[in-house]
């Protein structure tokens, strides 16, 4: 093991794959709070899952020295993006855990300055990440600038919908113009020239290649040629959208209901299917979802994405055997107002652009536009 610091009665380190295994049973037992608890298998491996964050990933532990036992785990991830438009690299911060028993320790603060050290050894002068919007005491602690932790800069909420895929079905096309069909290998030249040119719509838009559609592993690990729809208005490219099943290394699960859940889940199932919300399957149940990614549409236009949207819900029927879908967006993102007339689940998080004060000269030049989040890389 390397770039070790030891502190007290534990080590905050770089993990390698020799931590595999254990960071993967760490996370699986380290479910959300809450009437439904989740937690999140990223296995086989859990450092294959970390590609689809970061063309570079570092994930820090600290490890009690006297059990042995992971005491939290948190990472940094960089890749490139667009920022004012032009590219360049955008970090991001995710991952962490903290077992309950070192919440009140020193372990927070000290790993927070292991990361700084590796911030500087990195190419991203800002990073995002996203807190629970009802995480008040994460919020509280973490935007505290107390030492060695940098600055959190709320750039509003960033909403995720989960929504069942039938519902779709009711979205009408606002122009017989619009067509859509499914991407082939040869259509990636002109996929790749129009997310350049709408780029400039958004904030940190992901900047993709060739090869990473192409390739069965890294930052689009999973995604394929074939899941890309296509919406045209007289045979020019106006709209892109992707359905990426990362069931295969990322999976979310239904570990246990709080006891009120357990009693109310049968009635609210009965209401669900009613009215097209999403089913709450049993406890130890896989989530079986698809997320909407690479979402480009030119000069947000309702109608291409209303057309595009209805082609989600007949892909789902006649291609995959996919019940829910998830999607996530800035609140001022004018696509988010689509979902919010869909029967839905709604989690609201805060966006948050985090740098070190010898970076806040870059974080006040960014120009004021929408920010893009990549809802399957967080």
């Amino acid at each position: 093991m390397t770039n070790t610091e030891t502190k007290n009665n534990y080590k905050i380190y770089s993990a390698s794959l020799e931590d595999d295994k254990e960071i993967l049973y760490f996370l699986k037992n380290s479910p959300s709070g809450g009437l439904i608890q989740l937690s999140l298998d990223r296995g086989p491996s859990f450092f294959q899952s970390l590609e689809v964050e970061g063309v570079s990933n570092d994930t820090i532990i600290g490890r009690n020295l006297q059990t042995g036992e992971i005491m939290g785990t948190g990472g940094r991830s960089e890749k490139k993006c667009y920022i004012n438009g032009k590219d360049d690299w955008i970090g991001y911060l995710g991952g962490l855990r903290i077992s309950p028993k070192y919440r009140n320790s020193l372990f927070l603060w000290k790993g927070y300055s292991y990361l700084k050290t590796l911030h500087k050894k990195g190419r991203a002068k800002l990073y995002l990440t996203t807190i629970m919007a009802d995480n008040h005491l994460a919020k509280k602690i973490l935007t505290s600038r107390r030492t060695s932790l940098p600055t959190y800069h709320d750039i509003g909420n960033y909403h995720t919908y989960v929504v069942n895929s039938k519902s779709f079905q009711k979205m009408q096309s606002y122009n017989s113009q619009i067509s859509i069909k499914q991407a082939l290998e040869q259509d990636i030249p002109s996929i790749l020239d129009f997310f350049e040119k709408t780029s400039n719509s958004r904030q940190f838009s992901p900047l993709y290649t060739k090869d990473d559609i192409l390739s069965d592993t890294g930052i689009l690990r999973g995604l394929n040629i074939s899941d890309f729809l296509l919406a045209y208005e007289n045979e020019k490219l106006v709209g892109t959208i992707a359905l990426w099943d990362q069931n295969k290394f990322r999976r979310w699960i239904i570990d246990t209901y709080h006891p009120f859940m357990k009693i109310y889940r049968p009635c609210y199932n009965l209401y669900a299917r009613l009215t097209s919300l999403p089913i709450l399957p049993k406890a130890g149940s896989i989530l079986n979802y698809k997320i909407l990614s690479l979402v480009r549409i030119e000069n947000d236009r309702e109608d291409i994405w209303k057309s595009i949207l209805r082609a989600v819900w007949q892909y789902s029927n006649n291609k995959s055997n996919t019940k829910l879908i998830m999607a996530g967006f800035h609140e001022k993102d004018p696509l988010l107002q689509s979902f919010q007339e869909f029967p839905n689940w709604k989690f609201v998080s805060t966006l948050y652009c985090v740098y070190w004060e010898d970076e806040k000269d870059c974080f006040n030049s960014l120009i004021n536009k929408i920010p893009y989040v990549e809802l399957g890389s967080l």
